[in-house]
């Protein structure tokens, strides 16, 4: 009978950033008129066998954390290769959670190539941030600044 490790191995832990680069997004972006941000981080994936590899990874780095911010729901892109439509089922992965987002985040900071920067600026804006207060405009425009470096 095969055991599954309790912490992830760095191997595991540098194929969920190669993901999350290739496959993946990391939502940051401040909503007009309003000092509020949306965040997050999404995976998609027409492939379950990977997402659910995903999601077990993502929730061995977070096991201490309260809460069930992963969601695995189902998506139906339409695609048009050759004037047909056909509808391909996809997966994904959703998380909403400051706590999990700063704690992935900074797991996976130094194994990020292509959402390093975007993912630096959001786990900094969260480590930085008073939880539960509103961001102020000098916080976001910082936050936004940091992206474009």
């Amino acid at each position: 009978m095969r055991t599954i490790p309790s912490e992830p191995t760095q191997a595991d832990i540098g194929w969920l950033a190669g993901i999350l680069d290739g496959e993946g997004s990391i939502v940051f972006s401040k909503r007009k008129r309003h000092p509020r941000i949306a965040y997050g981080i999404n995976l998609v994936n027409t492939n379950m066998e990977l997402m659910e590899k995903a999601n077990n990874i993502i929730a061995r780095l977070c096991k201490d954390l309260e809460g069930t911010p992963i969601k695995i729901s189902t998506k139906a892109y339409a695609t048009n290769p050759f004037g047909t439509t056909v509808r391909k089922q996809c997966y994904q992965i959703t998380i909403r959670r400051q706590t999990w987002i700063v704690r992935i985040l900074g797991i996976l900071l130094p194994h990020l190539t292509e959402k390093r920067v975007k993912a630096s600026a959001l786990h900094e804006l969260f480590l930085t941030h008073i939880p539960g207060q509103w961001y102020t405009e000098k916080e976001l425009e910082k936050a936004q600044w940091a992206r474009r470096d």
